[in-house]
C-alpha cells in the first residue's frame, strides 16, 4: 500500500508537468524540473525518510552496508538540495578548461565528472562494506546498487538526452523532463518503500524473539 501511494503521487506530479507544459499551471514550482519545486521537495522528504530508516538500521544491525546507505542517501539529499554536482562542476570547468563537444555544454562535462567521482567513491566504499557485512546486509547492498543504477540512468542518462534533444520540440522537452525527473521520483519511491520494508521486517523479527511474544 505504501508503494502504491508513493507511486500514485509520483504519477500525479507527472500529470501536473503535462498541465504545466500546456499552460494550465502558471507557477513554475509545479514543474517537475523546478529547483525547490513541489515535486523536488517531495523527493527531499522521501530521501530524508530513507536516511532515517538506514540510520535506525545501522544502530540495530551494526552492519557496514547500512552506514554506506546513510552516507549515500545523505549525499543524494545534499546534492539535490544544494546542487553539489552543478556548483562543483562549474569550478571544474574553470580549472580543467572543458569545452563544449558532442552537443553538450562544458558545464555538462563538469557535472558528469563530479557525478562519476561520487559514484566511484560509493562503489569503493560500498564494496568494502559489502565484504564485511553478513549475507542479509549483502542482499540489501545489491538492491541498493540496482536502485542507484536506476537513479543514474534517469538522473545522468536522461539528462544528457535532455541537453541534446530537449530544445527540438516542446513535446520532446516535456517528455524528457518526465523521463528524467519523473523517473528519479519513481526510483526513490521504490527505495523508500524498500527501506520501510526492511524496518518492518526488523521490527517483526524483534517481536518474534521478544520474551513477551
Amino acid at each position: 500500500m505504501l508503494l502504491i501511494l508513493l507511486v500514485f503521487t509520483d504519477v500525479i506530479f507527472m500529470g501536473v508537468e503535462i498541465l504545466y507544459s500546456l499552460g494550465y499551471a502558471g507557477d513554475y514550482r509545479y514543474s517537475l524540473g523546478a529547483d525547490r519545486g513541489y515535486a523536488e521537495v517531495y523527493g527531499y522528504i522521501k530521501l530524508f525518510w530513507i536516511i532515517l530508516v538506514f540510520s535506525w538500521l545501522t544502530f540495530q544491525k551494526y552492519q557496514p552496508i547500512y552506514i554506506v546507505g546513510v552516507l549515500l542517501f545523505g549525499y543524494l539529499l545534499l546534492d539535490d538540495s544544494v546542487k553539489i554536482h552543478e556548483t562543483v562542476g562549474e569550478h571544474i570547468v574553470e580549472w580543467v578548461g572543458f569545452t563544449p563537444a558532442f552537443g553538450l555544454r562544458a558545464k555538462d562535462f563538469g557535472e558528469l565528472a563530479v557525478s562519476a567521482s561520487a559514484g566511484l567513491f560509493f562503489l569503493i566504499t560500498g564494496w568494502m562494506a559489502y565484504r564485511h557485512s553478513n549475507a542479509t546486509a549483502r542482499s540489501v547492498g545489491l538492491c541498493l546498487l540496482a536502485g542507484i543504477a536506476g537513479l543514474a540512468f534517469f538522473g545522468v542518462g536522461a539528462d544528457i538526452l535532455h541537453q541534446l534533444f530537449g530544445d527540438l520540440l516542446p513535446w520532446i522537452h516535456t517528455s524528457l523532463v518526465i523521463l528524467e525527473d519523473g523517473g528519479e521520483l519513481l526510483v526513490i519511491s521504490i527505495l523508500c518503500w524498500f527501506s520501510y520494508s526492511l524496518a518492518r521486517q526488523e521490527l517483526s523479527l524483534r517481536d518474534i524473539h521478544s520474551p513477551l511474544s
